[in-house]
C-alpha cells in the first residue's frame, strides 16, 4: 500500500467519527425535546384552563385531578400537534450547542427558539389555502407560540448540553 492511500483512508475515518460525534452530540437533545416537550405542552395549555374552569374551594384540586385523568388521551393529541415544533426546536438548539457556548443563556435561548419555531409552524399551517378559516380564535398565534416558549424552556433545563467531543486529526 502506497503511503497517500494510508492518509486517504485514514482522513476517511477521522471524518466519520467526526459525523458521529456530532451525532452523539445532538440527538440525545433532540429526543429529550421529542419525548418530553408535547407532554409539556399539554400541561401548559391544560392546567391554566383545568383549575380555573371549577369555582370552589375545591375547583383547582378537581382540575388538577381531570387534567391528570385526560393524560393519556391529551397527551396522544399533544403528540400528534406538537412532535413537529420539538423536533424543529430540538435540532436547532442542539445544534447552537455545537456552534456556540450559551452558557447560562442556554434555557433563555431555547424559549426564544420554541417560540419562534412553533409561531412559524402555527402560521404556516394557518396559512394553507384548503384549510378552513376560524376568525374566532383571536390570539391563537400567540398562545402558540407561549407554549412552545414554555416547553422548550422546560426541555431546555432537562436535556445536558452536549458539544461534540471531535477525535484527534
Amino acid at each position: 500500500m502506497a503511503d497517500g492511500e494510508l492518509s486517504t483512508v485514514k482522513a476517511g475515518a477521522t471524518w466519520g467519527r467526526r459525523v458521529w460525534a456530532l451525532v452523539k452530540a445532538v440527538v440525545p437533545t433532540i429526543l429529550i425535546f421529542l419525548a418530553v416537550g408535547p407532554v409539556i405542552g399539554y400541561f401548559a395549555i391544560m392546567l391554566p384552563i383545568a383549575m380555573t374552569a371549577t369555582g370552589g374551594p375545591l375547583g383547582p384540586l378537581e382540575g388538577l385531578v381531570s387534567t391528570l385523568g385526560l393524560l393519556p388521551l391529551g397527551a396522544l393529541f399533544a403528540y400528534m400537534i406538537g412532535y413537529g415544533p420539538a423536533l424543529v426546536t430540538g435540532a436547532a438548539v442542539a445544534l447552537a450547542d455545537c456552534v456556540v457556548d450559551l452558557g447560562s443563556y442556554r434555557t433563555p435561548a431555547a424559549i426564544v427558539l420554541g417560540a419562534g419555531v412553533t409561531l412559524v409552524l402555527f402560521l404556516g399551517i394557518s396559512e394553507l389555502p384548503d384549510r378552513p378559516r376560524v376568525e374566532a380564535l383571536d390570539g391563537a398565534a400567540s398562545v402558540a407560540a407561549a407554549i412552545g416558549a414554555m416547553a422548550a424552556g422546560v426541555c431546555a433545563m432537562i436535556a445536558p448540553r452536549r458539544a461534540p467531543v471531535w477525535p484527534a486529526a
